[in-house]
Formats: structure tokens, C-alpha cells, sequence
């Protein structure tokens, strides 16, 4: 078996596009978002509540806002997280007393929502992500806007709702 290691910079050539990790949008997109993750934890530990329970309880809220139930698996989908996960987080809330889960029309459904307590505690979660946001966020002044519209955009075209990017230009 023959052993393949990447040791000198001629290597790294023929293994990837990119002369570095510095170089590599996904690499960066990556510790960007593990950086801006590891913030959100921080400021939402002392409410007990973990990143992936504040995203479904405050996609939940927004969802909900209206007073319309919404299924479990609406707001799987929503949150881009698969059944099992979905569900394996709305139990844990469940057992806080933070959501409670109901029979949809369809009984083979359930219709998730926030209790008074998982309301008042999005109350007040929302506003610390926020200030984590506004934080991290910061050093792009204006170009916040910019950037999750491109998000936006890489988003529609990785889940196939839209046309490819162009082509980069020659450069």
C-alpha cells in the first residue's frame, strides 16, 4: 500500500486549488462560523440553552407569530436540521416545560409550540444573539447587509432554488 503525504508546496499544488487554508473560502466560512458559534454558546449558557434550542425556539416564535401552528417537520425544514434531530431537540425543550408538542389535523403530525416559560426565555435570548451579532459582525460596517444577502444567495443556489453563480471572471 503505497502512503500518499503532502509535505512540500509543490504537493499541495496537485491536491488543491488554493495555496492555503487563508486562501480557501470554505476553510474561512468555517472558522468564521465555528468563531461566531462558539460567541452564541457563550452568551446563551447562563439561559441553559443551546445554539441548535435557540434556533428551533426562536424560528418557532417567528413562525408562529401569527398564532398558525406549524408542524414539526415545517420547522425541521426551516432550520435545514433532518427529522431525528428535530425531534430529539424538541424533546429536551419538551421536558423543560419550554415547548410543547400537540396533534396536528393529521395526527400523525405534531404541532409544536412555546410555552409561556420558552417564550419569555426567547424574550430574552434574541437580544443577546443580537448583541453577539452586532459585535461580531461589526468590523463589516456597512457591508452586513451585502453579506447575508450573499449568503442569501448561496443558500438558494446550494439547496437548488436558483441559477448558478456565473462564472468567475478572468483575473
Amino acid at each position: 500500500m503505497t502512503k500518499m503525504t503532502v509535505t512540500t508546496d509543490d504537493d499541495w499544488t496537485e491536491v488543491s486549488r488554493y495555496a492555503g487554508p487563508d486562501a480557501s473560502p470554505g476553510f474561512l466560512l468555517w472558522l468564521v462560523s465555528t468563531t461566531w458559534r462558539r460567541q452564541v454558546e457563550g452568551a446563551l449558557t447562563p439561559l441553559g440553552l443551546t445554539h441548535p434550542q435557540f434556533v428551533t425556539m426562536a424560528s418557532l416564535a417567528w413562525l408562529t407569530r401569527d398564532g398558525a401552528p406549524v408542524s414539526q417537520a415545517a420547522l425541521g425544514r426551516h432550520v435545514r436540521l433532518d427529522p431525528n434531530t428535530m425531534s430529539q431537540i424538541l424533546r429536551g425543550l419538551e421536558k423543560r416545560g419550554l415547548v410543547e408538542r400537540r396533534k396536528g389535523r393529521d395526527t400523525r403530525a405534531k404541532n409544536p409550540r412555546l410555552t409561556d416559560e420558552g417564550a419569555a426565555l426567547v424574550r430574552r435570548a434574541v437580544p443577546l444573539v443580537e448583541e453577539v451579532d452586532g459585535r461580531f459582525f461589526k468590523p463589516m460596517r456597512g457591508g452586513q447587509r451585502m453579506m447575508a444577502a450573499s449568503l442569501s444567495r448561496l443558500l438558494e443556489v446550494a439547496e437548488g432554488r436558483g441559477d448558478d453563480w456565473p462564472d468567475d471572471p478572468p483575473g
